[in-house]
This record gives structure tokens, sequence and C-alpha cells, in this order.
């Protein structure tokens, strides 16, 4: 019996030994992967260009890229080109083969885009279709996947004015309004504009939001519960309208005085920030309808596009004249950075993908309406934001096959 017991004992040791050996081995390696993961990330770290999409890299055939959409489901980014009268899809999948690369082209010849020029583009909140601002219309390209459509112009949304310049859905995707711009001009007060309403589900202007006073208006965006929808002008104060009325919304506080490149909203609906047209950043209370304290140490020349990580936390601001990307810290208001090794020049138009991991950035060829040819620099920045958020720790059992720590004893 002391032997047996004896050989027990030794042969228990011998096992704890061997599952803390084995236990220190899983250990071990995962601390390695980690810390490799965490240096190659660290090489470019957050709020860094670590790459550009043109001919060369990517296959990009856009001229003059303008906007740029990213899908729901971050699969793909559309970006439309002024200059070509075209819009191309990359796809922004990092799992898959192509990544970061133009799969395919939306114009005249594949596609059959009609539009004379790709402006502003909005992907409706299913993903299944957008809207593009392509004058003297809205140009309706089908973006589902599953669709045999997939990826072509399905219809043009006419009457729009003499030049469509926004366009944006309504949360929930049943409604859109596209902002545009008449022949009638001067110097002085601009071009006459109107916003048009559009009912997205059959895809046909219906009327126009009355009482519009706006001039020279541009963009479009709508608060995350789809109430209020404000609309940039640069030859007039930004414009609130009421939604379930299509009326614009008198502003009686003068918080929105000012004439402005773009405004975009945050995702919890609080706040808005806009592009003044002569410089700075406005944050706008919308629970309030008051004006804050501009955004402080901000450096950007020439802002004309403003886009929101989508935790809320974080402000891009696209500089033309600077040829810089600020980022802005959203709770201290406060510009804290500027997107690091940027080579982009004219940045136009930017988007993040949904985990707000990455940003994509349009460089235009030309300095703007009736600017010089060739002084941007065509392409596409692809920006690293920050590292995916790990997920949080699993509170379900281990699943049949998973190894439990469990305590020794008898």
């Amino acid at each position: 019996m002391k032997h047996q017991a004896l050989y027990l004992a030794q042969s228990r040791q011998t096992i704890r030994t061997a599952f803390i050996a084995k236990f220190f081995a899983v250990a071990l390696t995962a601390m390695v992967s980690i810390t490799a993961s965490t240096a190659a990330h660290a090489a470019h770290g957050d709020n860094t260009e670590t790459g550009i999409l043109d001919t060369t890299h990517g296959g990009f055939t856009g001229k003059d890229p303008y906007f740029v959409a990213i899908t729901p489901d971050g699969s793909a980014a559309y970006v439309t080109s002024q200059g070509a009268g075209s819009i191309s899809v990359i796809d922004t999948n990092p799992h898959s083969s192509t990544f970061n690369t133009q799969t395919a082209v939306i114009d005249a010849t594949h596609g059959g885009f009609t539009g004379f020029f790709a402006g502003i583009m909005a992907i409706a909140p299913n993903g299944k279709k957008a809207y593009v601002s392509a004058p003297p219309g809205v140009s309706v390209i089908d973006t589902d996947r599953t669709s045999p459509t997939f990826n072509t112009q399905t219809g043009v949304i006419a009457n729009l004015g003499s030049s469509t310049t926004g366009i944006a859905f309504t949360p929930d995707g049943t409604k859109a309004y596209a902002t545009y711009v008449t022949d009638t001009c001067s110097p002085d007060a601009g071009c006459e504009s109107g916003v048009a309403v559009i009912d997205a589900i059959h895809d046909t202007a219906t009327h126009t939001v009355a009482n519009f006073k706006g001039a020279s208006c541009l963009h479009v965006v709508f608060t995350p519960d789809g109430k209020t929808a404000y609309v940039t002008c640069n030859a007039s104060p930004t414009v609130m309208i009421d939604v379930a009325t299509d009326t614009q919304k008198p502003d009686t506080a003068g918080s929105l005085a000012q004439a402005a490149n773009h405004i975009a909203v945050t995702p919890d609906g609080k706040t808005a920030y806009i592009a003044g047209r002569n410089g700075g950043i406005f944050p706008f209370d919308i629970l309030t309808n008051s004006a804050r304290p501009p955004v402080r140490d901000f450096t950007g020349t020439t802002s004309v596009y403003i886009a929101f990580t989508p935790d809320g936390k974080t402000a891009y601001v696209a500089n033309r004249t600077s040829s810089t990307i600020s980022v802005i810290d959203v709770a201290s208001n406060r510009e804290i950075d500027t997107v690091h090794n940027f080579t982009g020049i004219s940045p136009q138009g930017i988007a993040f993908t949904p985990d707000g991991t990455t940003a994509y950035a349009t460089n235009r060829e030309a300095s703007g309406p009736g600017g010089p040819i060739n002084v941007g620099s065509n392409n596409i920045s692809v920006i690293h934001v920050r590292d995916a958020t790990s997920p949080p720790a699993s509170k379900t059992p281990a699943a049949n096959g998973a190894m439990l720590l469990m305590p020794f004893g008898r």
C-alpha cells in the first residue's frame, strides 16, 4: 500500500508539473503573439496614412475624386469622380484577396451612369441602393450584392433645379433630401437654391421644402432621430428643416448665422460641427439650438468636409488649401493632431469604416469649381485611425473541447 500511495503521489506530481509547463507555454505564446501584433500596429500608429490608391496602387481609375461613401457592412467604398463622370468601387474588406483595390467602375460604358459628373453620394441605410448628385438630377445606383443589376444605374430622379449638389437619406431610409441650385445667380447673393424631397421607396421627387431661404447651398445632413435636417450654404447662414413638415425652421437665436462649407452631426445627435466658409470649426448644440465656442487650436485652412468616427469621440476635417486632415477630440473641443505622413494634396471627402479603424480620404485633381487643374494629387489616402477594439471576454461556459482551469486536490 505504501508503494501504491507513493506511486499515486508521484503520478499526480508529474501531471501537475506537465500541466503547469503546458499552461505557461501557451501563455508565453499568447504574449509573444500579442507583443508582435502590438509592435506591428505601433509601426504606423494611430491617425497615420498607410497607403494611397491610384492607377499604380490599387488600380484606381477615377479622375478628380470628389466624395467617398462606405457601405453599412464595411465591404466596399464608392468613390465619385467629377473629372471622369464615374464611380469607382473599392474593396474595403481586409479579409478579401482584392482588399484596397478597385473592383468595378460605374460609368457610361459600365453600369450605364448618365450623370455629367458624379458629386456627393449617399448610400441607403439598408445598403441596397445609393443616390448620387449627378447634375441635372440624382442617379439611382443599385448597391445590393444579391441583385442582378448590382453596381448599375437603375434610374434618374429628374426636375431638381439646374444642378443638384447635396444628397442624404433619412435614418429610416424612406425619404431623402437633395439640395440644388438654379441658374439665377449674382456675385453678392449667390445662386438661388432649394431642397427637393424624394420618396426613397419609389425614387421620385414629390415636392420641395417650404419657405426655404438658403443661397448657394451644398450639403445636407439629418440628425440620427430623423427629426431635423441641416443645410449648409456658401452665401447664406446654415438652414434648419423640420423633417416632419418639410419646412424651414426659424433660427431665432441666430446661432447658425454664418456661411459654411460643410456640417456633420455626432452619432449621439447632440452636437453638430460646422466648417465655416471663412475658416474655423464651430460646434452647435442641437439640444439647445445654441452655438458653442469654436474648436481650439485649429490649424486647417479651407475646411471642406467633416466626418465623425462611429463612436463619436473624434472628428476628421479635410482642409483643402493646407492639404491636411485635422484630428479633433470632441470631448475637449480641441484639435489634438493632424494625420501623420499624409501625402494627399487638396483633400475633399472622408469616410470611416463601420468599426472605426480605417478612413478613406479623396484627394482632388482640381482645386474646386472653376479652379486650376492638376493642383491636387488625384488619389485616395488610406488612413489607419486606431487599432480594433478587443472583443469582451465571454461570459458563457467553455464549449466542448475547451480547456477549463480546475484546482488540484483530492
